[in-house]
Formats: structure tokens, sequence, C-alpha cells
């Protein structure tokens, strides 16, 4: 379980991890990586792992971290190298990968995943994704899931996408009705 305290300028974060052998949580201290950006980790390889910002002077890209749920130890893994200009991103999960969803100028994005996991030179970008439209910040989202024809389903906003990469299209869904629920972290 992750969980902030002192909201605002200041966030002070808590991680407690539940162990259903022992019925019983456990504070995880170690964590000095700013602010998390998003409360809803991705589990790959056996890792917690969130973005954070404003933990590292001189660095407001955004750094990834990790706890390794076996040893109990925070972690930053780089992330891909991209090029200039402003961008926004997100962590995903795609099939067993950790994957990073990179928008620029919300009219476009990159799609990367840590083919080998723990080794920076493993990141590699398997797609670029040009939007018909522009696409607000927050309404920006890692993938969701990838099927078995190869096709990736996001979601914008309140509505989804399909992103066929054989054809290099988008699709947007008709879903009858907009009562849903989805999370796709831990």
């Amino acid at each position: 379980m992750f969980y902030a305290v002192n909201g605002g300028n200041s966030c002070d974060v808590k991680v407690e991890i539940y162990s259903l052998k022992s019925d019983s949580w456990k504070e995880i201290d170690g964590f000095q990586c700013g602010k998390i950006h998003s409360c809803l980790g991705k589990l790959v390889n056996g890792k917690l792992h969130w973005i954070t910002t404003g933990g590292h002077p001189g660095n407001n890209d955004g750094v990834i971290i990790f706890i390794d749920l076996a040893d109990k130890k925070w972690v930053t893994l780089e992330q891909p190298c991209h090029g200039e200009g402003e961008f926004y991103f997100k962590l995903g999960v795609l099939g067993s990968d950790l994957s990073v969803f990179r928008t620029y100028q919300s009219t476009w994005a990159d799609v990367w995943i840590m083919k080998e996991y723990g080794v920076k030179e493993s990141w590699a970008k398997i797609y670029t994704i040009k939007f018909d439209e522009d696409i607000p910040k927050h309404g920006r989202s890692p993938l969701f899931c990838k099927s078995n024809k190869g096709e990736i389903l996001l979601a914008l906003g309140s509505r989804f996408m399909i992103y066929n990469p054989k054809a290099n299209s988008l699709r947007y869904p008709k879903i009858s009705k907009s009562y849903f629920s989805f999370s796709d972290g831990i």
C-alpha cells in the first residue's frame, strides 16, 4: 500500500507492505526521491515502479523509481533517452515489460519498452502515435493492454483509443455507457 502524508508542496511519502503470511503491515524506509507523480504503481519483475518529480537537483524531467518487493530497497531506474522539447510521460506495462508513454506537444506520442529489465540501453521506441486531435495534458494515459492482434488500447480523457501499429491507424470504439471504473496499477 502506498500513500502520501502532508500534501501540498512538501509531500512526505510513506510506504507500507502488507504480508498475507503474517497478516501484518511493515513500513519501508528510505524513500528520498521527491514527490510521487501518480499513486498507482506499476508492477514489473517483482518491483513496484513510480515516476517522481522534484527530488533530484537539476533534474526536472522525472525519475523512475521502484521498490524491490523482495529486499524492500528503493532504486532509481533511468528512463529512455529523449530529444529536446517539452514532453509529458507516464509509466505503463505492455505485455510483461515496463513501458513509457511520452507525449509531445499534445499531438503525438512515443511508446518505449524496456526489453531487458534494468538495462538502460535496452529501452526501445516501438511506436510513434500521431493523434487526430490535440489531447489535453491530463487526458493522456499509459497503455492499458495489447491485444493478441497487436493492437494497443489507451485512454484519452474519458474516451478509449485503439492503435493498430501495423496499419499505423487509430480508431475510437463506441461505448454505450460511460459508467466504468478502471485501475491499471497497484
